[in-house]
């Protein structure tokens, strides 16, 4: 079995969350484990570890919560606690039947993880896998459309939002094409000068994160909070009409 450290017991406001802490290495070093071994025999005799692991990274959503809020004060009603995904998988109806995933992962939003509009997400993944984004992941079909409106009628503050050198700092210069139209939806002119936008059935941003920076707090607080622009255009599209 893995051996555990002893946990740390941050609180919020304490300094070294400024210097980056707490330190995930931990957590990393049992989702290499959890790759090698991903069996439920190899889990339970593991469970401790696990919880200790999964401790680091509560600490580490917390911190970046705290710091977050200071941006989008929305967040402030949410318990950064209840923010992680399960890590076990939905087998159901996939071929790979291994029973848990291979990450841990959090989505802040105000409604919680499950809030249907824009949410700030946290991914932690051995071997560079690990990243901040954020955004809204195929929409409903209503909310998708009102996008598409918000766009058509006025596209320059969401290519504002783009250009803003916080945001290509840590995202590049657009949205993740993921899933995005061949062609232009129905309705629109193929000719259309927001055409980039308008095939987009996605709007996210992804900023990947080595092993050695994933415990960044400052990191992943800057580069959250340089989504938050993003997160109020997309709010504001989504409630639109």
């Amino acid at each position: 079995m893995l051996a555990a450290k002893a946990l740390p017991r941050w609180r919020a406001g304490d300094p070294r969350y400024i210097r980056g802490m707490p330190d995930l290495t931990r957590a990393l070093d049992f989702l290499r484990e959890l790759r090698d071994h991903n069996t439920a025999e190899w889990f339970q005799a593991n469970r401790s570890t696990y919880e200790a692991a999964r401790a680091d990274f509560v600490a580490f959503v917390r911190a970046v919560h705290a710091g977050l809020t200071e941006a989008d004060p929305l967040l402030r009603a949410t318990d950064p606690a209840k923010a992680l995904f399960r890590i076990n998988r939905d087998v159901r109806f996939s071929t790979n039947k291994a029973p848990y995933k291979r990450n841990f992962s959090a989505a802040l939003a105000p409604a919680g993880r499950k809030d249907p509009g824009p949410v700030y997400y946290l991914h932690l993944e051995p071997d560079g896998q690990s990243g901040y984004g954020g955004g809204i992941w195929l929409p409903e079909s209503a909310d998708l459309k009102r996008i598409r409106q918000e766009i058509d009628f006025s596209p320059e503050p969401l290519r504002a939002v783009l250009r803003a050198p916080e945001f290509q700092r840590w995202f590049g210069a657009a949205l993740l094409p993921d899933g995005a139209l061949k062609r232009i939806p129905a309705g629109y002119p193929p000719d259309h000068p927001d055409a980039d936008l308008l095939r987009l059935k996605s709007f996210t941003a992804w900023h990947p994160v080595t092993d050695t920076a994933a415990g960044s707090i400052s990191d992943a607080v800057a580069s959250l909070t340089a989504l938050v622009p993003l997160q109020a255009w997309l709010r504001t599209a989504v409630t639109a009409g």
